[in-house]
């Protein structure tokens, strides 16, 4: 039998983990032993991990502390002579910039970057070049490089952060794609959801999941369901994911008078039983590596109206499983969702193509399966 590899797996929060590594670890531990380093009290508390997966706390934050980060540099750094990992992954930008450092300084033979979307695609300025720089130096120092959707890296190559050679999309791309046997078209579960979230029946739902952030689009869409309300069509806004801005208050001013039809619920460990519930997914985002939730509410036979972004126009093909609208485009925003309001067999047809897509292409398994066995590969062979 063959000795482990050492896996360091590098994160900036738990939300990382739980949202799309998490069934990634369970894999690696058949042939690694895994070690996980993140803020451990960031946002919320790691959710329990195999027994013999080690978690091991740095004092990573995602905003640009000068100083706090040369903190958590050495502390990474610290961490990593100490253990002599074989293999270090890196997943988010500012865990990819030190922790392809650390391991570039401590010459570990494998190292790589999962590009998931960038921070400076919807910022100007000085903040962008620095943000972008930080990338290049990401990929300079990674021996290789993940990118999770064609047109995330496509946009990668035009802004020279990746050399030709390098970056690799798996199969058609996502993280992590989406676990058949959990999200599928479920009644009861839509069922025992509206009734929690009081909500009728028969009503159509418009809904967003994932964190709550401006750069996610989720004020624009606030303000398109207001306007959608009245015009006199009668939905409901469901809102599902962690308040990271407090933005809670913000949303409800911007659907103004229509508050009453707004829910909130926050992260939940069952998002099927919530994506069931919504008629439409909305995705108004900024950005996006790949947009995974897309998939997911596919997978539930739900339909999606999202930004023309890359990423996202890997997860859905426009007027035929969803539709796209312009970034930032309220108007164009509300036309979309107008016509699937007002259409419910064609929002039925795009949802069972959207579904049918997901079936062939998306599925965890085959996808989880790709990145095992080029971890598993690279990381024996360095």
């Amino acid at each position: 039998m063959s000795k482990k590899v050492r896996l360091a797996l590098i994160t900036t929060t738990p939300l990382q983990i739980d949202f799309f590594l998490r069934p990634h670890i369970s894999r690696w531990r058949e042939w690694s032993t895994v070690t996980v380093y993140t803020n451990i009290n960031a946002e919320k508390q790691l959710s329990q991990l195999n027994d013999d997966v080690i978690v091991q706390h740095f004092p990573i934050v995602r905003p640009i502390r000068l100083a706090h980060d040369c903190w958590a540099f050495c502390r990474l750094l610290g961490l990593l002579l100490l253990n002599r990992p074989d293999a270090v992954i890196t997943a988010a930008p500012k865990a990819g910039l030190v922790g392809s450092l650390a391991a570039w300084l401590l010459r570990i033979p494998f190292r790589c970057h999962i590009f998931q979307g960038e921070v400076w695609a919807n910022k100007t300025g000085l903040l962008r070049r620095i943000l972008i720089l930080s990338d290049k130096v990401i990929a300079m120092l990674s021996t290789d490089v993940l990118v999770i959707s064609e047109s995330e890296k496509k946009h990668l190559l035009e802004h020279q952060v990746l050399s030709k050679t390098k970056g690799t999309v798996l199969g058609c791309g996502s993280i992590s794609g989406v676990n058949l046997a959990q999200f599928t078209p479920d009644q009861t579960k839509r069922i025992e959801s509206r009734s929690t979230l009081s909500i009728p029946l028969d009503k159509p739902v418009l809904g967003y999941m994932g964190r709550f952030s401006t750069e996610k689009g989720i004020l624009e869409l606030a303000a398109s369901f207001a306007t959608l309300r009245a015009e006199g069509l009668e939905c409901y806004l469901l809102l599902v994911g962690p308040d990271e801005e407090n933005l809670a208050a913000t949303v409800l001013q911007y659907a103004a008078p229509y508050q009453d039809y707004v829910r909130f619920y926050p992260r939940t460990v069952t998002p099927e039983n919530y994506l069931n519930a919504m008629d439409i997914l909305c995705l108004p985002s900024h950005r996006e590596g790949f947009g995974n939730v897309i998939v997911e509410a596919a997978a539930c036979g739900v339909p999606a109206v999202a930004s023309r972004i890359y990423g996202i126009t890997d997860a859905l093909l426009d007027r035929k499983t969803g539709l796209l609208h312009e970034v930032r485009n309220i108007e164009d925003l509300t036309q979309q969702l107008r016509l699937m309001l007002q259409n419910t067999e064609y929002r039925h047809s795009l949802g069972a193509a959207a579904q049918e897509r997901v079936r062939t292409h998306f599925s965890q398994a085959t996808v989880i399966e790709r990145y095992n066995d080029y971890f598993k590969s690279k990381s024996q062979s360095s």
